[in-house]
This record gives C-alpha cells, structure tokens and sequence, in this order.
C-alpha cells in the first residue's frame, strides 16, 4: 500500500516536471512581449505627464542577440498612441529620427512662450493618434527578462492633428 502511495506521488511529481519543462521550452512562461510592453507604457505615461496613452501594442518580430557576452532580446513592435488632451510635440531635429525619441510634450502652445522659438514643433488635438514601430533591448538576467533599451523606428500621425 506504501509503496503504491510513494510512487504514485513520484509519478505525480515527475508529470509535473515534465509540464513544467515542456511549456517553458515552448515559451509559455515567456513574458518579454509584457516586458516591453509595460516599458513603453510607463515611459509614455511619465514623460508624456499622461497627455499621451498607449492604446494598442503588438510584437511583429523577435530575435536573439549576443553583444560582448551578454545575452539580449530584440522585441520589434508597433503601437498606438491616443493624446489625451491637446499637444504639442516639439522636435529638436525637425521630424527627423529624433522627434520620437522621447514622449515628452507640452500642453501650451510653444507661440504663446516668451522668448524666441525656433524648434519646429506638430500640433495635435485631443484623440490624435500616432502610429508608431520601434524596438525594444531585453537583456536576460538571473530573475529573468529586463528592458533595457528602446528606440521609435518609424512614425504616423494617423489623425487629429495640424500642421503649424
């Protein structure tokens, strides 16, 4: 009777580790798409002072990465970007690559400012949206998976927005 109990429970603890083995190996546990996800998410909300949301975000592609020993993951996506209110989105290079490699936006007209103003900026009313593509640099770590790098590669204005 002993012996049926202790291996049935052996059994029972060897299909466990055998699942467990089995959706890890297929990615299952994988959570670097909501890695780099929640990352863009917060820099959107904190540089934008929330005047801008993520409203969509998907992975086209990924792909490993070895730099100098360490081991990276490069998550390729696309995303939505909702204004909240009415913006102004100020570019130090003339919508040029920079112009999305930050979120930070004002919400008072830059012509209003004292002072000269010679940075191009785009003005977009609330529910603009902007269709973005980047990436994201996930390195892997002791506890996993860590964002460590993004970059906007291409960028939208989709609606709701004004050329000044």
């Amino acid at each position: 009777m002993n012996d049926k109990i202790v291996s049935r429970t052996s059994m029972t603890h060897l299909t466990s580790v055998i699942l467990l083995l089995l959706t890890q190996a297929c990615g299952v546990f994988d959570n670097r798409e909501g890695i780099a996800k929640e990352q863009l998410q917060q820099n959107v909300k904190s540089q934008s002072e929330s005047a801008l949301v993520v409203t969509t975000f998907k992975k086209t592609n990924g792909y490993d990465q070895n730099f100098s020993g360490f081991n990276l993951y490069v998550i390729e996506w696309e995303t939505d970007l909702t204004t909240k209110r009415e913006i102004w989105k100020i570019s130090p290079d003339g919508f040029g690559q920079f112009y999305w490699s930050n979120f930070s936006v004002s919400t008072t007209d830059p012509k209003t400012w004292k002072g000269m103003w010679n940075s191009p900026y785009q003005h977009l009313d609330k529910n603009a949206v902007v269709h973005l593509t980047g990436q994201t640099v996930l390195l892997k770590t002791e506890n996993g998976w860590q964002a460590r790098d993004w970059k906007v590669t291409t960028s939208k204005l989709v609606s709701g927005w004004f050329n000044n």
